[in-house]
């Protein structure tokens, strides 16, 4: 995927680069993806420059949240990286996919085995 990107890019596998990527998105690979877009179609690289930080901050600002403040900005160094799901966040009236696992059923007291 990375090979994928047209311009010079930081590795996407990097785990720090994929953790700020999961909490911008909260997993959504489409919002990945526009985050992405955004970033490469964008950038105005200079010689020896690639798509960083400061870019994908930019681009969760245009396709994500328009008013995040850097504090809460995935891709700003010292944000706080957590889920985007409090009141006006992104992903605030996010169903949490949790609720629907199945829980283990016990059997009732006094069932045969």
């Amino acid at each position: 995927f990375h090979e994928a990107i047209p311009v010079p890019c930081v590795p996407l596998h990097d785990v720090d680069v994929a953790r700020r990527f999961y909490f911008a998105s909260n997993g959504l690979i489409d919002f990945i993806v526009k985050i992405l877009d955004e970033a490469v179609s964008t950038s105005d690289l200079g010689k020896d420059e690639q798509i960083g930080l400061a870019h994908f901050a930019r681009a969760f600002r245009a396709v994500v949240w328009g008013e995040a403040p850097d504090a809460l900005n995935p891709f700003c160094e010292g944000a706080t990286l957590r889920p985007l799901m409090g009141p006006r966040e992104p992903f605030d009236n996010w169903d949490d996919p949790k609720r629907y696992l199945s829980k283990p059923q016990r059997p009732a007291k006094g069932a045969k085995k």
